[in-house]
């Protein structure tokens, strides 16, 4: 799996001929195989629900994307969905088998949570799926 910040390595073997103290820097390339392997794994964190763990899953980006245009946006295009969290959520909540806890039909019923587990549940939510500060508060006001 590709890692995040690979340090540089220095190749021991390949030296500058005019000083044989530096050594050439050598970067570590990945493949084109390795990279999409990486980008479809399997990413999920465990969340505690009344000693119940769900698990969060990080879309794919098509996922992501129909997450996006599910949600309502006024004339400036900007977002005005009362479920944008509830909508997120049902989306990324998962059993330990990849299976989805809810379905579009439950997203008023997810409304209903209360607060001390449903903020941290979208925060993860959030995480999870690279949406940064800024977005989630725009999408918390709506």
């Amino acid at each position: 799996m590709i890692q995040e910040n690979q340090q540089t390595k220095k190749d021991p073997q390949q030296t500058n001929q005019e000083n044989p103290q530096q050594a050439k820097t050598v970067i570590p390339t990945a493949t084109k195989q390795a990279i999409l392997e990486a980008m479809r794994a399997t990413y999920r964190r465990p969340f505690d629900i009344d000693g119940t763990t769900v698990w969060v899953h990080s879309l794919p980006a098509l996922g992501f994307s129909q997450y996006g245009a599910s949600l309502e946006r006024n004339a400036e295009g900007d977002v005005n969905d009362n479920y944008a969290n509830e909508k997120l959520v049902q989306r990324c909540v998962r059993d330990e088998n990849d299976k989805l806890y809810f379905n579009l039909s439950d997203v008023t019923l997810l409304a209903e949570a209360k607060c001390h587990i449903w903020i941290p549940l979208v925060n993860l939510c959030n995480e999870v799926n690279g949406i940064g500060p800024a977005a989630a508060e725009a999408i918390a006001k709506n």
